[in-house]
């Protein structure tokens, strides 16, 4: 294999990794799927050789009894046709885009678990079983594959509500999905749905298989239908193609990423057979993306908060889907050479999810105008340190580095020094005021008025924002002490575990193990604090974090609320009342949520406490008088 091929066959693997294992992908599908085939390009070999994932330490671990495998994908209606002739008489089911999980029955109960590796995967039974929806009464007693997912408008609805909370928005249903149920936490389960496919090792055709899950009150997978009756044993191939080519997949309220095409003979599996990366009796048909060609003129490197170097390719400007694109991030420089960029190339844009910008094929390379990956950071020429085929500038007082860092830790949600802006942050650094973030705290108010377009009134103000945001709450303080994946929630968490900074450093400095049991801290983020608690050390020279207080009322019993909508005061106001009585507030509802705060839009939330029975109130005077 050679360096070219390695190189793609690695990046394949840190995809999978992040996007099965992680559910943080980087890239978007239709970027993944063109390293894919890019690959078999070059190799005339399948990426396509295990079932991609693992099964997380973190989590219980389920043998399966058979392998829960992947799909291969066909992408032409060429390979379609042949796949079809190959597979009749077959049925065409969605291709949800969510979490496999696979139902299986225990001693009276249900046990779920994830895909994983095919073989093991993950014990998600106290996540799954919050699903309201999955509670059929009939349960069948084998084994059932079925797909969680998220609706578009749940998702959407869901989404609104982070964001006025202040929280990390979801990236795409499937990974809110896939985030909740790879969760310890069953709280957190909130908007998600079932389809069931398969009676796992059945040897009956697959429309029986559905009647049967049917008739055990299950939920199944949406199939094509023919003058609004289902059809089972396809054979006409020409009416499939034509139906498949004139499919709107914008209507449906869930996200798919293709059609599975099923034979539908008795005991398929056994009569087509299997790889070791997915069966032979079904194949996927991958949506095509639809892109324009235009020419790629040049690329820049962007420096972030921690020095990586991200490449954006500077196009000509193309109108897609309403908007005009000029810029299309390639991620980093293994992604943009396993796609043979070159200055002048013509490259196929697409709106990846019908949203961001990507880069998926390219033609006309000239090898004699490829790009070079950087040695050296574009912004203060310190030489670049690579990892992963990203490369990182570590030199602290890179001027790109220090303005992202003191943007970061001025926002809302850390120090929340007001009028501290990227052109303002732009001022300081020209005028050799500062040379790392944190001396902006040193700053006089006579060299704030001196500052381009600033005066009296402007720069005191300025002044008087800055030196405001010395002393803040613990919450904040973490988060703005820039720890890399550290973000406003897992801040929240640590701050009201260990109540002060001296205890949650002393935590971190002896193993962090009480760190590790807290629900959402996975491996990566447990070394983050551990590499950079100097981060912590270094901020509170300049700024004094708050103890949380925990007043400590005894009630009879402690109630649990959700606080949802819009009201007068701002939420934690609300939720702070709650607390404050001795009583909890969870993020989600569930069978065990006592009360629910209601303001202005509440959205599904609501709309789950009303299906569930549970009391409804919707003004302080009403919480009041519950909490006393």
């Amino acid at each position: 294999m050679t360096a070219n091929e390695q190189s793609i066959k690695a990046l394949l693997d840190h995809h999978d990794n992040l996007y099965y294992n992680l559910d943080n992908p980087e890239i978007s599908d239709a970027e993944y799927d063109a390293l894919k085939q890019q690959y078999t390009a070059l190799t005339g070999k399948s990426a396509d050789t295990k079932v991609p994932g693992v099964a997380s330490e973190n989590l219980p671990r389920i043998e399966h009894p058979h392998p829960i495998k992947s799909l291969s994908k066909v992408n032409s209606f060429e390979d379609l046709r042949k796949e079809m002739a190959r597979l009749a008489p077959f049925i065409i089911q969605m291709k949800m885009d969510g979490l496999t999980v696979v139902e299986y029955p225990n001693n009276g109960t249900r046990q779920y678990a994830t895909r994983g590796n095919g073989s093991v995967g993950e014990d998600i039974t106290p996540t799954a079983t919050a699903i309201q929806t999955l509670h059929h009464t009939e349960p069948i007693m084998e084994p059932v594959r079925m797909e969680a997912f998220m609706k578009k408008s749940v998702f959407e609805v869901l989404n609104k509500l982070r964001e006025a909370e202040g929280k990390p928005l979801f990236k795409n249903p499937r990974n809110a999905a896939a985030g909740m149920l790879r969760n310890k936490n069953a709280e957190n389960v909130q908007g998600l749905d079932y389809v069931a496919y398969n009676i796992v090792g059945s040897t009956l055709p697959d429309s029986e298989q559905i009647t049967l899950l049917e008739n055990h009150q299950y939920a199944v997978v949406d199939c094509l239908t023919h003058n609004g009756n289902r059809v089972y044993d396809v054979t006409d191939i020409d009416a499939a193609i034509e139906q498949i080519e004139n499919f709107d997949r914008d209507s449906l309220d869930y996200e798919i990423d293709g059609l599975v095409i099923k034979s539908n003979k008795s005991d398929s599996l056994n009569v087509f057979g299997s790889t070791g990366h997915h069966p032979k009796n079904m194949v996927a048909y991958k949506f095509p993306s639809t892109g324009v060609w235009t020419t790629l003129l040049g690329v820049t490197n962007q420096i972030g908060r921690t020095g990586k170097i991200t490449p954006v390719a500077l196009i000509e400007p193309t109108d897609i889907m309403g908007s005009t694109i000029s810029r299309v991030t390639l991620h980093n420089y293994g992604i943009m050479n396993a796609l043979n960029v070159s200055i002048g190339c013509e490259v196929l844009v697409i709106k990846a999810n019908d949203v961001i910008p990507a880069i998926i094929q390219t033609r006309e390379y000239d090898d004699t105008k490829r790009i070079e990956k950087p040695t050296h950071c574009p912004e203060c020429r310190s030489e670049l340190v690579d990892v992963n085929d990203q490369q990182f500038c570590q030199n602290p007082l890179c001027p790109s580095k220090r303005m992202h860092n003191l943007l970061h830790f001025s926002k809302r949600d850390a120090l929340d020094i007001e009028g501290l802006s990227e052109e303002t942050v732009r001022k300081m650094i020209d005028a050799q005021y500062i040379d790392r973030p944190y001396d902006v705290f040193n700053l006089t108010k006579e060299q704030l008025i001196q500052l381009p377009g600033f005066a009296e009134r402007s720069g005191t103000k300025l002044y008087n924002n800055i030196q405001k945001s010395r002393t803040t709450s613990l919450k904040q303080f973490i988060y703005a002490s820039g720890i890399p994946t550290v973000g406003r929630s897992v801040s929240e968490d640590l701050a009201q575990t260990f109540k002060t900074l001296p205890d949650l450093i002393m935590e971190i400095e002896a193993g962090a193990e009480n760190i590790a049991a807290i629900d959402g801290i996975g491996h990566t983020l447990l070394e983050n604090l551990k590499a950079h608690v100097h981060l912590l050390r270094l901020l509170n020279e300049y700024v004094t974090p708050e103890a949380v207080v925990t007043q400590t009322v005894t009630v009879e019993k402690q109630l649990s609320f959700v606080v949802t909508g819009k009201f007068e005061q701002p939420r934690k106001y609300y939720e702070q009342l709650i607390k404050d009585a001795g009583h909890k507030v969870s993020g989600s509802v569930s069978k065990n949520t006592d009360y629910l705060l209601a303001g202005e839009k509440a959205g599904s939330k609501k709309a789950k406490a009303e299906a569930l029975n549970i009391p409804i109130l919707e003004s302080e005077d009403a919480l009041q008088s519950v909490i006393g």
